[in-house]
């Protein structure tokens, strides 16, 4: 269910918007020793954008097979200026200190710049981004490529170190994919099975595809494949209305009940073209 989430505005910077597609802010609570971001600001208009909803729907589902996707609460901004979204979600920033993709991938192609964050990175890199391209395949989530900011990776000085896996609010086949770039791709909107069966190769970093383990990418893909339809409904069917349209949520079932079984093929071609895994 959407909860409240409040705010304390000027508090380190955290009212100050990121631009990106949606545009969000940092935001904070007492109760809760980290920050959180918020989005969408920007509305979408029509009813079929649901990008708060796709980013709880992913985070859960994310959950359950053990990749590091941070939590999503959906929370209802009332304060939003006129023309900013209200159904919009927090996501929480799950580390103290976060290094952003591109300059981890300055690290892996030149680990003497810091050798004993390579160290850390490559313990947890072969795993966690096997997980991460499965649940990518899965979802269709298009913006991890080499995107600079939307893969980070973690240090604490009370928790071990990790990669995290941001931003699916243009996942599940928004209509984000009817873009050129990508319906050359074979891309497709999830309006019907046109869009969800495409056997469509996912963005992700080369660099990490070639270090990626392909035993654990079996094993979560067998996860995958096993994953309970009920459990998929129960995920879906739990958004409330404001954030998910009643089409738009029988589609998404559609969707992810049957990608379970598709990406297994194009997820082996795209290892064997990478030349990567281990």
């Amino acid at each position: 269910m959407a909860v409240a989430y409040g705010s304390q505005p000027g508090r380190r910077g955290t009212d100050s918007p990121r631009e990106g597609e949606a545009g969000g802010l940092y935001v904070t609570r007492d109760a809760v020793p980290r920050r959180a971001y918020l989005k969408p600001r920007k509305r979408e208009h029509g009813p079929f954008g649901c990008r708060a909803a796709r980013e709880k729907i992913v985070a859960d589902l994310a959950r359950d097979l053990g990749v590091a996707v941070p939590p999503v609460l959906l929370f209802v901004r009332h304060d939003a200026p006129q023309g900013e979204e209200t159904s919009c979600c927090v996501s929480l920033v799950l580390y103290g200190r976060q290094f952003p993709w591109h300059q981890i991938k300055r690290w892996v192609e030149d680990p003497t710049q810091s050798e004993r964050i390579m160290e850390l990175v490559m313990r947890d890199l072969p795993v966690s981004a096997a997980r991460a391209l499965v649940l990518n395949a899965w979802v269709m989530q298009s913006e991890h490529g080499d995107h600079p900011h939307n893969i980070v990776f973690g240090l604490d000085s009370d928790g071990g170190p990790h990669f995290v896996y941001l931003d699916y609010a243009l996942a599940l086949g928004h209509r984000f994919v009817d873009d050129p770039h990508f319906r050359a791709l074979g891309w497709r909107r999830w309006k019907d099975e046109e869009g969800w069966k495409a056997p469509v190769t996912v963005p992700f970093p080369p660099l990490m595809l070639q270090h990626v383990s392909r035993s654990e990418v079996d094993a979560t893909l067998s996860r995958v494949e096993d994953f309970p339809e009920g459990e998929v409904q129960a995920v879906v069917g739990r958004i409330p209305g404001d954030y998910l349209h009643e089409q738009e949520r029988d589609i998404l079932i559609a969707g992810l009940v049957g990608r379970r079984r598709l990406i297994r093929a194009p997820l082996e071609r795209q290892l064997m073209g990478s030349g990567g895994g281990t």
